[in-house]
């Protein structure tokens, strides 16, 4: 009866969604390993904004996934701005993906996109990752991957040596960030798959909402991975620098790392 993250002593009156259940998750909780408090803050602190504003809110609002309350997604590009870490990247597009009930989705762009698009002069629009996307994401795959390691394991996630991501995890850090391994995996039409329901008797859309996979090196420590759409994430809980080994972590692609080194932000 200690906290995962905090290490208090509660209480625990809640279960503890692994992975959000606003992504698709019923079925990987944990009970009495995650404290109100500490839950409470991660699902208005850390999964709110990360649903919202991040490239895996991106593919949430792509893939239809619905809400908690089994309301539709909505993406923004453009986070509000967060304090001392610098929430947007001066050249990212500022746009908004809002999803439909006939699983399509609505794009809302500004005057000055339309206008180079009906030139000719832009065909795509593109995210650069700012200082706060990286950290929220962090946070985000910390939380979700000690939460997997306790399921299975709940001595090796209060093991000591994962006390700094785990502090990462809950409480952030203003000076430094994490680095996340990124890497593009399969294909769109792939996501989706229209099949015929033998127990239905219609026409049925399966869609892929979201992938993982937990690892531990050889030498000790772990390598956690999770994937949406076609983005891949991982992050090695043991390492705060960048380092090489992870570009191979994966057999699906070669990752790389994206990072601000500290004292760039």
């Amino acid at each position: 009866m200690e906290c995962l993250f905090c290490r208090g002593s509660g209480p625990f009156n809640t279960k503890e969604h692994i992975v959000p259940e606003s992504l698709g998750n019923d079925t990987d909780v944990l009970v009495n390993m995650v404290c109100d408090r500490c839950q409470n803050y991660f699902s208005h602190s850390v999964e709110k904004p990360v649903l919202e504003s991040t490239p895996i809110g991106f593919w949430r609002t792509y893939l239809g996934v619905l809400s908690k309350r089994k309301k539709l997604s909505r993406f923004s590009s453009s986070p509000p701005n967060r304090g001392r870490m610098p929430s947007q990247h001066p050249a990212s597009d500022h746009f908004e993906i809002i999803a439909e009930e006939d699983f399509t989705t609505t794009l809302k762009i500004g005057s000055e996109i339309k206008e180079a698009i009906s030139r000719g002069n832009r065909d795509s629009l593109q995210i650069v990752l700012s200082p706060w996307h990286l950290s929220i994401m962090g946070r985000f795959l910390g939380k979700v991957g000690l939460e997997y390691l306790a399921l299975t394991s709940p001595s090796s996630a209060m093991a000591v040596e994962l006390d700094p991501i785990r502090r990462y995890a809950r409480f952030g850090s203003l000076n430094s960030i994490w680095p996340i391994y990124f890497g593009k995996t399969g294909q769109l039409n792939e996501l989706r798959e229209e099949k015929f329901s033998s127990t239905g008797g219609g026409w049925e859309i399966e869609s892929e909402f979201y992938r993982f996979s937990l690892g531990q090196w050889q030498t000790g420590g772990y390598v956690f991975a999770f994937g949406m759409g076609t983005d891949l994430y991982a992050m090695d809980f043991t390492s705060n620098a960048p380092n090489d080994h992870m570009k191979s972590v994966v057999t699906e692609c070669v990752l790389e790392c994206v990072h601000y080194p500290p004292g760039t932000f």
